[in-house]
């Protein structure tokens, strides 16, 4: 299991966008969750969610990824 400052934000985005494809109607924090466990992390303490966090407000300003209605999806 890779500390989550070892894997690269193009890996975190690339399953995040990946996770909002196959899903209908995710929120942001259940995104964090869901894309922590598919890294193989039982819990998503402050590390991981900060950096998901950040991962998903740079996905948001670069327009890979919007809300709608607290809900997340694909552009």
């Amino acid at each position: 299991l890779r500390p989550i400052n070892y894997i690269c934000d193009e890996e975190l985005l690339l399953a995040m966008t990946t996770i909002v494809s196959k899903s209908f109607g995710i929120t942001p924090n259940d995104l964090f969750v869901v894309t922590a466990r598919e890294f193989g992390y039982k819990r998503t303490g402050e590390n991981i969610t900060s950096a998901l966090q950040r991962v998903y407000q740079a996905a948001l300003d670069s327009k890979k990824l919007k809300e709608i209605d607290g809900k997340v999806a694909n552009v």
